[in-house]
């Protein structure tokens, strides 16, 4: 079994959704500490060509909460406003339609963990993607496990025999230290063909869906390369 692991991100770039696609069990890693400034609360669309940031405003946490501790401030006025500047960025696009129906029906919770899950099983039931998607805080791991140890145990406790990582993570972990437990470990590296609009611009999912058919997208989520570790 191919397992994935990835934090909570709140609408994430195409690259998050190959990884989904690609393995058997995608792991959401909310029992980890939240870091100010990352992907959990915020994310990008194109305005006027140029990168614009949407976000969820986030209520105080201290130093060492965890992500599934992080609560939305004021959900629903944040995704009002998320509606109304995709509607105005996105006026002309082909498929805009389609985003604004996944942005319906917002979750009825203010945990960022819930919200993102939520989305994030929406946005692959429009495109296809069926992998089944579970939270790491539900798989009753010892609670001193760091980093790849934390990992290595995630896979195992999901029944995993291969893990692959994106490929920004080649400094984070060791293939020996998962080969001396019995697991392959390979880094994902977008490699989209054809006429998939917007793909390498680092912007939401949103975009991508904006302006693209799903069956599009799903096929270029296939067009990908794998990296071996060189440690």
């Amino acid at each position: 079994m191919i397992v994935g692991i990835m934090q909570p991100y709140f609408f994430p770039y195409f690259g998050y959704f190959q990884l989904i696609k690609a393995v058997d069990k995608f792991i959401i890693h909310d029992d980890v500490q939240y870091i100010k400034g990352g992907w959990i609360a915020r994310n990008r669309l194109s305005k006027g060509g140029a990168p614009e940031y949407f976000r969820l405003s986030v209520q105080k946490l201290s130093a060492s909460a965890l992500i599934s501790d992080a609560q939305a401030l004021d959900f629903k006025k944040d995704m009002k406003k998320v509606h109304g500047q995709f509607q105005s960025f996105y006026a002309k696009a082909p498929n805009r339609k389609a985003v604004l129906d996944i942005l319906e029906d917002a979750p009825d919770s203010t945990n960022l963990v819930e919200i993102n899950a939520t989305y994030l099983r929406r946005v692959c039931a429009y495109l296809g993607i069926t992998t089944p998607i579970v939270l790491a805080s539900e798989m009753n791991l010892a609670p001193n496990l760091k980093a790849q140890d934390k990992v290595l145990a995630l896979v195992e406790a999901a029944g995993g025999t291969h893990y692959i990582n994106p490929i920004g993570g080649t400094e984070l972990y060791s293939g020996q230290d998962f080969a001396d437990r019995g697991l392959d470990l390979d880094f994902i590296c977008m490699k989209p063909q054809g006429d998939l609009v917007g793909w390498d611009a680092g912007l939401s999912i949103l975009d991508l869906i904006a302006h693209n058919d799903p069956d599009a997208i799903l096929a270029a989520a296939d067009n990908f390369t794998l990296m071996k570790s060189d440690k």
